[in-house]
């Protein structure tokens, strides 16, 4: 049986060390290119990846383990108005459960292209889909574009404990993810 403390050294990790660029205009991302690339989804969501199976076990307490990337859109002046517009809509979906006194948690932070930015988290249960999800977003502003962007990393799986958030190190991953990403 594999411990969680040897998550990170399995064969998974090894994805890391061939990454793909993901680049546009105003920004420019690396993911693993064992992911699956999804395309755009409409006029909000950029870029889109499924790394279901690619990275965590296929499945935990029966249930499977989706995990998605998501590049979106996000209308704004500046960036604190990207993260009071992406906090505000983790409440107004209502197909999400929150826990009972659970506060989103926000950290501000320096892009390696030098721009400020905020990691947001925050997890509930979705209703339609029967699973616990843990949410990360990079929410950043791009002054050349005039508009924010989130780069959001969705996980669900079945732990209403959400235990499994820190058991799989699920805020390293993100982290890990979102240290690709650059502002032009």
């Amino acid at each position: 049986m594999l411990f969680v403390n040897e998550l990170f050294a399995q064969s998974r990790d090894t994805s890391w060390k061939d990454l793909i660029p993901v680049e546009t205009s105003f920004f420019q991302l690396q993911v693993p290119s064992n992911w699956l690339e999804l395309g755009s989804l409409g006029d909000v969501v950029a870029k889109s990846y499924d790394a279901t199976s690619a990275y965590f076990p296929d499945s935990f307490n029966m249930a499977p383990i989706l995990v998605g990337l998501f590049v979106m859109n996000q209308p704004a002046f500046n960036l604190e108005e990207a993260r009071q517009r992406c906090l505000h809509g983790y409440r107004t979906n209502p197909d999400r459960i929150f826990p009972k006194d659970f506060t989103e948690g926000q950290q501000k932070i320096k892009l390696s292209s030098g721009q400020d930015g905020y990691i947001l988290n925050t997890r509930f249960y979705r209703e339609t889909k029967k699973l616990n999800q843990s949410r990360f977003d990079l929410v950043v502003y791009s002054d050349k574009a005039m508009q924010g962007y989130l780069v959001t990393v969705s996980i669900q799986y079945n732990d209403p404990t959400y235990a499994f958030e820190k058991d799989f190190h699920l805020e390293e991953f993100a982290r890990k993810l979102f240290s690709y990403f650059v502002l032009k």
